[in-house]
């Protein structure tokens, strides 16, 4: 899945989800749950995905709010 983010921090270049989350948790300190269900909307469909997400979030010290 690519996004285009309007984000400046990102240059307004084509990311990746994983790509999209460093930059957010680079420029606030941490991810929301919003920003994770930016990079990747079918995380709620695919629970498993979401928890390994979330848990790859944690383990690189990025913390979820």
């Amino acid at each position: 899945m690519k996004l285009e983010p309007k984000d400046e921090l990102l240059d307004e270049e084509e990311v990746s989800g994983k790509e999209y989350l460093l930059a957010k948790a680079a420029e606030q300190g941490f991810v929301t749950y919003d920003d994770i269900l930016i990079a990747f909307p079918e995380a709620e469909e695919n629970l498993e995905e979401l928890e390994d997400i979330l848990a790859t979030l944690l383990e690189i010290g990025i913390e979820v709010n």
